[in-house]
């Protein structure tokens, strides 16, 4: 069995203070009608504390949102996800609460998911506010199989250079974003995981998550099966 993998990156849902936050759907998305373990995931933060409506069919992964309550810089970071249709193209429709709060967003396409229920094996956030160590706070968990998928999301409020964790590959983006991922093969621990961000002083909020892969199918016994009879006497 293979982990989930990366596929597509669509476009940036460019920030602005607005009501409305149209993100672009990845190129490639066909559904899982034509493609099963097809899965497209969402990372939008809004400035302050406003909440996101999602387009439909979308729902929030376990540990999301995630809120830097910062009294000066506070930011949320929202992961939302769904099974894709064919009827998936052009933007997905999402809203914030105030249009009087910045808010950017990245849908992407994975591919080789587990195809019914929730996809994530694990998930996990953390946050930290201005601090003058240009560091994201660590996150670490344990997946419960092998072939996961690791999804390492972060961001900060005022759009910093940053570098991802080691091991894992950014996907590409602009602005303050990390989106990355890294396939662990075996069960267990991820290990603590950081990326870093330039300068200082500013707020910001990350978040891991474990795509499962397909469901094993159990190998057939071997054929023909013996057949036991009753001993006669």
């Amino acid at each position: 069995m293979a982990a989930p993998a990366f596929s597509a990156i669509g476009g940036i849902l460019t920030g602005s203070s607005s009501t409305t936050a149209s993100v672009p759907v990845p190129t490639g998305v066909t559904g899982v009608a034509t493609t099963p373990g097809e899965l497209v995931v969402v990372y939008i933060y809004v400035e302050n504390s406003q909440a996101v409506t999602p387009s439909a069919g979308f729902v929030h992964a376990g540990s999301s949102p995630v809120t830097n309550p910062s009294a000066t810089k506070p930011i949320v970071l929202n992961v939302f996800w769904k099974r894709p249709t064919a009827a998936d193209t052009g933007t997905y429709a999402f809203t914030v609460a105030s249009g009087l709060v910045w808010r950017e967003g990245y849908a992407v396409r994975y591919t080789g998911c587990i195809s019914t229920g929730n996809p994530f094996d694990v998930t996990k956030s953390n946050q930290t506010d201005s601090v003058a160590a240009g560091s994201f706070p660590a996150v670490s968990g344990n997946t419960l199989g092998a072939d996961r998928l690791l999804l390492y999301v972060a961001t900060t409020f005022d759009g910093r250079t940053v570098t991802t964790a080691a091991g894992f590959t950014n996907r590409p983006s602009s602005g303050a974003w990390l989106i990355s991922d890294k396939a662990q093969a075996a069960r267990g621990a991820t290990g603590s995981i950081a990326g870093s961000w330039a300068g200082s002083n500013t707020s910001s909020v990350v978040w891991l998550g474990a795509l499962k892969p397909p469901t094993a199918t159990p190998a057939p016994p071997p054929w023909p099966v013996p057949i036991r009879r009753a001993a006669i006497y």
